[in-house]
């Protein structure tokens, strides 16, 4: 099986951070971005096989950088997390 690549955009650094580590630890090769803008850049210059998007980022949120993301046609899995209920 290949390494799956994995983007999270999180703008809780810390967490971004721990989830990095957890997944590489489970032989995935991901990355992280902590704002919206930053995760776009990501998202629209390399390839990813799942990108985990926040839901409340600030500047856009989870939400709105989904729609920007699918109007443009990409095709990466995209899923919405949050830490609120």
């Amino acid at each position: 099986m290949a390494c799956k690549k994995i983007l999270i955009i999180d703008d809780d650094k810390e967490l971004c951070e721990e989830l990095v580590e957890f997944l590489q630890a489970e032989g995935y090769a991901a990355e992280c971005a902590s704002d919206s803008i930053d995760g776009e850049k990501l998202v629209r210059s390399k390839k990813y096989d799942m990108v985990l998007l926040d839901y409340k980022m600030p500047v856009l949120t989870g939400v709105d950088l989904l729609k920007r993301l699918k109007a443009d046609n990409i095709r990466e899995r995209i899923f919405i997390i949050s830490g609120r209920p």
